[in-house]
Order: C-alpha cells, then sequence, then structure tokens
C-alpha cells in the first residue's frame, strides 16, 4: 500500500496510514488532482480494517500547505469571463470542480470516523488550514505560521473558515478573517484551532510511537490511545507556553469585532497608533485588501455562526463561484502572482456583496447537497 499520486504519497506502517504532501516547489499548494487523490485515499483507509489511525504531513520543513494552486484557478477564471457564460457563476467547472472537491475533502476531515493526526509544522495558510481545522489531533511546532489571508487575493476565507473563526472566542475569528493576521502556536491553540505544541523534531518520534501502539477495531479506544499517547508526549517534551499577540491584545480586538461591519472595525483598527509589529502588519494587511472581501469575510462569518458545517460550506461554495465570476479575484491573483507587481486594482464595492449569500442553486440540486452522507460519497 504504498504511492498514489506523483504529490502525494501514502503508505501503511503497521496500523497507522501515512499520508505525505509532496509538492514542496508550491508550498504543498492544493489542485483538484491532490485533493481527489488525497480524498480518495482517506475514504479507502476509512474502511480498511487494517489502518486504525491516519497520520498527515507534508515533505519537507518550511511548509505544512500554503494553500489553493492559484494559476490554475486565474487561467479558468479569465477563460470564464471572456466566454458567453460569463454571467452564470455556476458555468466555471474548473471553479467548481475545485471548491467543490475541496469543501467535501475538508468535511471527510471533519468527519473522519478514525483518529487523524495532522502535523502542521512551517506555513498552515488558507486551504492548508482547512485540512488542520479537520483533524482531530491537529499539532503545531515552533515554525507553525498560521493565517487566512484570501482578502489580499480577492477572497474570503472559506475550507470552512466561515464556520470554525466564527467560533474562536471572543468573535476573534472576526479580526482574523479581515486582518489575515499570522498566527503561532500557542495563538493557534489559544484560538482553538489546533490542540498541541511540539517540536517540530519531535514528529519523527510521535509516528514511530502511534505505531508501536496496541491498536483495535474500536474508532472510539483508537482515539483515546492517541489522545493519551499525545498527552504524555505534550507534558514531557512540549512547547513551553508563550502567549502570542492575539492573547496579549484580545481585549482590545475584542472591542474591534463587536463593531457594526468590517469597515467599521477595519477603521478602527487603521487609527490605532501602534508600536507593536503584528498589528502593524494589520493595518497593512487592510490597506491593502480588497475592500468587498473584508467585507464579505465578516458577513459570511455572522451567516455561518449558527449554521451545520455541512450547510456553511454550501453556502461558502456558492460564494467562492461568484468570487470567480466577478472581477477581483482574478485581479488579486494577477497583482500577486501573474505580473507581481503587488498593485491590485480592486473593482466591487461593498454594496456588490448584497445578494452574494443567497443561494446559487435549490437545495436538492446543489453540489454538496449530500455532505451529510459523505461515506457514501465519492469524488
Amino acid at each position: 500500500m504504498n504511492g498514489l499520486h506523483a504529490e502525494v504519497m501514502a503508505g501503511a506502517h503497521g496500523a497507522i496510514g501515512v499520508l505525505t504532501l509532496q509538492r514542496p516547489h508550491s508550498l504543498h499548494a492544493l489542485d483538484v488532482a491532490l485533493v481527489d487523490a488525497l480524498f480518495a485515499q482517506l475514504q479507502d483507509w476509512q474502511t480498511d480494517a487494517r489502518i486504525a489511525a491516519v497520520f498527515l504531513q507534508a515533505q519537507g520543513d518550511k511548509a505544512f500547505c500554503a494553500g489553493g494552486d492559484l494559476h490554475g484557478l486565474y487561467d479558468a477564471m479569465r477563460a470564464h469571463h471572456a466566454s458567453a457564460q460569463a454571467a452564470d457563476a455556476c458555468a466555471n467547472q474548473a471553479a467548481l470542480n475545485f471548491f467543490s472537491h475541496e469543501y467535501r475533502l475538508d468535511y471527510l476531515l471533519h468527519r473522519y470516523r478514525k483518529p487523524l493526526l495532522c502535523w502542521g509544522n512551517g506555513l498552515v495558510l488558507g486551504g492548508g488550514l482547512g485540512l488542520l481545522a479537520g483533524a482531530a489531533f491537529r499539532v503545531v511546532t515552533e515554525h507553525s505560521k498560521l493565517a487566512m489571508p484570501e482578502a489580499a487575493i480577492g477572497l474570503f476565507p472559506d475550507v470552512g473558515a466561515s464556520w470554525f473563526l466564527a467560533r474562536i472566542p471572543r468573535r476573534l475569528g472576526r479580526f482574523l478573517a479581515i486582518s489575515g493576521a499570522q498566527l503561532q502556536a500557542d495563538d493557534i491553540c489559544a484560538a482553538g484551532l489546533a490542540d498541541y505544541r511540539l517540536p517540530h523534531q519531535l514528529r519523527s518520534r510521535v509516528l514511530e510511537s502511534m505505531i508501536m501502539q496496541t491498536w483495535t477495531a474500536d474508532a472510539a479506544h483508537n482515539h483515546g490511545v492517541l489522545a493519551r499517547l499525545l498527552h504524555t508526549v505534550s507534558m514531557q517534551d512540549g512547547l513551553p507556553a508563550q502567549p502570542g499577540p492575539l492573547q496579549i491584545h484580545a481585549s482590545r480586538l475584542q472591542l474591534l469585532c463587536q463593531l457594526g461591519n468590517a469597515q467599521e472595525a477595519a477603521q478602527a483598527l487603521l487609527e490605532w497608533d501602534e508600536a507593536d509589529a503584528w498589528l502593524r502588519c494589520a493595518q497593512d494587511y487592510v490597506r491593502s485588501a480588497c475592500p468587498a472581501m473584508l467585507e464579505l469575510a465578516w458577513r459570511i462569518q455572522d451567516a455561518a455562526r449558527h449554521l451545520s458545517l455541512a450547510a456553511a460550506l454550501r453556502l461558502e461554495l456558492g460564494v467562492a463561484l461568484r468570487c470567480a465570476q466577478g472581477p477581483d479575484f482574478v485581479e488579486g491573483i494577477r497583482a500577486l502572482l501573474i505580473d507581481k507587481d503587488r498593485q491590485p486594482q480592486w473593482r466591487l464595492p461593498s454594496a456588490a456583496m448584497a445578494d452574494w449569500l443567497q443561494p446559487l442553486w435549490p437545495a436538492a440540486q446543489h453540489p454538496l447537497h449530500d455532505l451529510e452522507q459523505i461515506d457514501e460519497c465519492t469524488v
């Protein structure tokens, strides 16, 4: 049971299935082929009696996953904009395939029946957080740097972020969505986005310890085995507590997040006279990010706050296709990755978001209508 796909390695090590992302040239960015390969292998292992638990990691030390592969989306959006179907957001088949397959993978991770450990070392951005957030056991290291910087490219924090950011205490998920703020290990755990802070050098030891455990056919028992193992390692060799800026500034940021909309919050943030470098980076991000996407990021959290995860992902899919149909997503990618001038010309007014949260499909025709039956689905 080895191989799988040119850019993801799958192998069984005893009762442990190990999945390793292998796209270091792109910081393990996700394209639809990689997403489909991950989904298929996870589905296979979920019903394989020889596999008791899964270990998800990335090759190298720089990144776990830096998000989605934007080059393919850029080409697909340009082609759709130039087509006779430009007025139909659902007609961009490449974008529909990418987002719907990615969200289906994210949902599978959240609902995975066997213990799944994700080792989130290095950069964990956008779609990378979608993978980490869904795992039952989420490990970050001294090198972890997590952020949702989608508004900088004319998108909004997706991959379920409308749902899990909305559940961060003190409504601080609103700040993370509009600031692109980068979190390190202590703040990631404090925000509820990871469970354990371990030195990266322990990765091999943790995997070897998992391989040596006594596993059974009882998934609940196996969850307990892995929880005890990680608790022991964390108590003995975990990273020392070093509260980060999200915790240090939590009271001020909470006040910001209680404002009425993203525009008010962004303006209040820009008015702070800051010596703190982390907050200055947040201010710089707000100045340069797409204003309409800041507003959308704020609104979609409010909309998803009381939704199920499946309903939130269905909401996100329609919004993501509207972003792909509009001018700012393609412009953001152009400025960042194609021409690299870092001078995006944002065009969408915030008022354009008014109907973007409305369904694109009747419920029974939604591409993700069957998420609750994910165990019976295939990509």
